[in-house]
This record gives structure tokens, C-alpha cells and sequence, in this order.
């Protein structure tokens, strides 16, 4: 079974630029602060905490012109409501959906919870100095994704989403933009 990175196109469309730690920050709310950075390893949900606050897509490239259907943003996709309309049953075993106002429009951050079983032939850490420091090569059991659309990967730190061919399928079916479905698991550079 095809797994697929998704990674955002920022030479086309804008990406979502919001600082989930600064309402801590600006409280000094260190235990807030923990809960937000924890997240992504411990996958507990976000929305008794969540608050709506209003952000913005920023422009890196000038040929960013676009806005996307859907994105990632950290460990998290970006939905705008006919990417929600469209994935909202598919996607609602495996996360939670936050409400997230950018640029004036209602847009659905989903927040995922689950984590793809890496295959041990076929991820590989690296080590330096005796210590591993990350993984160079990173593959999946095929058998334990069969009930999994989106996911993260524990080996690789929870900083990308990966998805099952089923997914990139739908959101293809539906023509909905923003997002390219790498087969390279590990590249982080377009």
C-alpha cells in the first residue's frame, strides 16, 4: 500500500502562519505552553483548550497567489469548509477538528491523533556517535493501515503527516488544492 507525505506547495499557494504558543507566552502560562508543544507525541485532542483566534496565509514566494483548500500546518491540516465538507466523515476517526478564522473565513484545523506503525526493515536510524539522532529511512506496516487515512510517524517525531493512497484518491476525486502527496516519507525540501 503507496504512503504519501503531504507537504504544502508554497511556491503557489499561501501557507498558514500562526503562533499557537504566543496566547501562552503572553500569559506566561508555562503549563499551556507544555500541553501546546506536547501535542504531537501525545496526541490527547487540543479542544478544551482551543481558542478561535484570528490569523492569516502568508505569501512566502511572489508566485504564491493561491489560496489553498487544504494544507498542513504543523502536525495538522488546514480545511477550508469545502475541503471539511468533503473529508470531514473520512477524517473524523482519526483526529479532532478545531475551528481556526484566517484572513475573515471559517476554516477546520484538524488535529491528528493517530500514528502509522513503523516497519522495522524498513526504518533505519541514524546514529552519531553512538546516539540516534533521527531515522534515514522510514516505512510503514502495511497490515496496520488498513483502518488509517492521515497519520504520523513516532520515529520520525511527529513533524509530518503522512496519509494512505486512499486519502490522495479523495482528495484528488474532489479537485481540492493546496497539497502535493510526496512518496519521499522523509524529504523536507521541495
Amino acid at each position: 500500500m503507496p504512503v504519501f507525505q503531504m507537504r504544502n506547495q508554497p511556491y503557489k499557494f499561501k501557507c498558514l502562519e500562526f503562533n499557537v504558543y504566543q496566547r501562552a507566552l503572553d500569559a506566561n502560562d508555562m503549563a499551556l505552553l507544555q500541553r501546546y508543544r506536547r501535542e504531537p507525541v501525545l496526541s490527547q485532542g487540543l479542544s478544551d483548550i482551543w481558542v478561535n483566534e484570528p490569523t492569516s496565509f502568508t505569501q512566502h514566494f511572489k508566485s504564491a497567489t493561491l489560496t489553498p483548500d487544504i494544507s498542513v500546518w504543523r502536525h495538522c491540516l488546514v480545511l477550508n469548509e469545502r475541503a471539511y465538507q468533503a473529508l470531514h466523515s473520512t477524517l473524523a476517526a482519526d483526529g479532532e477538528f478545531l475551528p481556526l478564522t484566517i484572513d475573515g473565513s471559517e476554516y477546520h484545523l484538524f488535529n491528528v491523533f493517530t500514528f502509522g506503525k513503523e516497519d522495522p526493515a524498513q526504518t533505519k536510524p541514524e546514529i552519531f556517535e553512538g546516539m540516534e539522532i533521527g531515522i534515514l529511512s522510514l516505512g510503514f506496516l502495511e497490515d496496520e493501515l488498513s483502518d488509517k487515512t492521515v497519520f504520523k510517524s513516532k520515529k520520525e517525531g511527529c513533524l509530518l503527516l503522512y496519509c494512505t493512497e486512499d486519502f490522495k484518491t479523495l482528495v484528488e476525486s474532489h479537485q481540492l488544492s493546496g497539497i502535493h502527496f510526496d512518496p519521499d516519507l522523509l524529504a523536507i525540501f521541495i
